[in-house]
């Protein structure tokens, strides 16, 4: 039986990676999290954004899901819904959370346009993006992420950091950073990726731009 391959591990969050995704809480404040894995990172999120705000959490698997809302009922959280269904068609309608949080749950898929343009679909303007994802510091060939691959899962869909970037712009999120964290070999890194969705209604409208007032 040939050994098998270890996917690319984001555990343990850094501290670096703590702080982002805590910032991106707020109280009253609605806030998506990825494959909850039983409950427990949405709950964390749910105590956060206090009684007012919503903690959602998402897991392709039902037998997860309901685990998961058996979980809360448990803790006696009544600010946590979790759903079922797919991280590139995130079962909300548009603009209806403050925060998209994902830790090690998009560098397991293959469309990471599609995860960013449905995660910006959900945002609301002012709304911020922090994911743990897998990036590469080069762009690689088909032929390349096939010899990683079979070392290491999790690289198929991995996007390069310049193009991270350029894809983070296309989609219209704006001030998107990217900081490296742990190196997993040939150029592939674990990386904390940030990104906000504009809130368009902070610009001055045309024509009243300071200076211009009066």
């Amino acid at each position: 039986m040939p050994p098998r391959r270890p996917s690319v591990h984001c555990e343990p969050i850094s501290a670096a990676a703590t702080r982002s995704l805590s910032s991106a809480y707020a109280r009253g404040r609605s806030s998506w999290n990825w494959a909850p894995r039983a409950a427990s990172k949405v709950l964390i999120a749910a105590g956060r954004v206090g009684p007012l705000g919503t903690a959602y959490g998402l897991d392709s698997n039902m037998e997860m899901v309901e685990l998961s809302r058996r979980n809360a009922a448990a803790a006696g959280v009544t600010n946590a819904e979790f759903l079922h269904g797919s991280i590139e068609a995130i079962p909300l309608p548009d603009e209806a959370v403050d925060a998209v949080i994902s830790t090690c749950v998009s560098n397991t898929a293959h469309d990471r346009l599609g995860v960013l343009r449905d995660a910006f679909r959900v945002l609301r303007p002012g709304g911020h993006l922090v994911l743990v994802d897998v990036v590469t510091a080069r762009p690689l060939d088909a032929t390349q992420r096939a010899a990683i691959e079979q070392r290491t899962i999790c690289v198929a869909g991995a996007l390069s950091i310049a193009a991270y970037h350029a894809a983070l712009t296309a989609i219209g999120f704006a001030g998107g950073a990217i900081t490296l964290t742990a190196q997993h070999g040939d150029d592939v890194r674990s990386a904390i990726v940030q990104a906000t969705k504009p809130n368009l209604s902070t610009s001055p409208p045309s024509g009243l731009r300071p200076g211009n007032v009066g």
